[in-house]
């Protein structure tokens, strides 16, 4: 198995020296995750790192099929930046209670670099392996057709994993991907903020942020995501993948706890 988060710090060093281009916020989120390691075996960090979930997930999303395209190996190889945002999503955990210390994740990437590939592999990850009670897995946009996208590749990598559906269980249907081990599912939904009160999902994609007319459906979805925790008194939910180019600000994320990264 590939040292997952050996590549991720290697990530973070070769994009803080300039050898990987990369924005503002991707050097500070680099610098903070370098200064965060250094820093979590202090009783004081509230934080730790957690080498296993780290690299489960990884490990998990490069045993997946291609199901698009002509590429040189069968399975999806990750890329140092795809690793280096699973790592830190998944592998930041609170020491208080174990549960993931990010629980939001915006990701804007240029177009054909498999952001439908990665968050269809992330979804069917949580819908397998996070250890949830039927985890739901919902996948959105502004047309239900561009939210059926990660939803149809999470239902193709599923089709071409006889091993994945056998271990869990995994029956493939036209509008949703259930896992009979665990009573989840993966079901897209329509961008209707109003239709949307009485989800209670564990994991939300939100495809072509940019898109959405106003944030009312992102809105929406984390106040499902808020009631989930409250109901089920537990804290390890990643509250979605954001992708595409609308500004964070405009879905609520906040870069605070970036700035200060910038200070040696």
């Amino acid at each position: 198995m590939r040292d997952y988060p050996g590549v991720a710090e290697q990530y973070c060093r070769d994009v803080l020296v300039g050898a990987v281009v990369a924005g503002k916020w991707t050097r500070l989120a680099c610098r903070r995750h370098l200064q965060d390691l250094a820093r979590s075996g202090d009783d004081a960090f509230r934080y730790t790192f957690s080498t296993w979930h780290a690299s489960d997930v990884c490990d998990f999303i490069q045993k997946l099929p291609h199901v698009e395209g002509k590429w040189a190996s069968p399975t999806i190889t990750l890329e140092p930046w795809q690793i280096w945002l699973l790592v830190c999503v998944f592998g930041w955990r609170r020491k208080s209670d174990g549960g993931r210390r990010f629980e939001q994740s915006y990701v804007e990437v240029a177009r054909k670099n498999a952001k439908s590939a990665l968050t269809s592999g992330v979804s069917l990850y949580c819908l397998t392996c996070d250890g949830e009670v039927g985890p739901q897995i919902k996948t959105a946009a502004t047309t239900g057709g561009q939210a059926r996208i990660v939803f149809d590749v999470a239902s193709k990598m599923a089709r071409g994993t006889p091993d994945l559906r056998e271990a869990f269980g995994l029956e493939v249907m036209a509008n949703s991907v259930v896992c009979h081990q665990n009573n989840g599912s993966i079901q897209p939904i329509n961008a209707k903020s109003s239709t949307q009160d009485g989800l209670n999902p564990h994991l939300t994609v939100i495809d072509e942020l940019h898109a959405h007319k106003d944030r009312s459906l992102f809105d929406v979805l984390a106040v499902c995501h808020w009631r989930s925790e409250k109901s089920a008194d537990v804290d390890d939910y990643d509250r979605g993948l954001l992708h595409d180019r609308r500004l964070l600000r405009a879905a609520g994320l906040s870069v605070q706890g970036l700035r200060g990264c910038g200070r040696r």
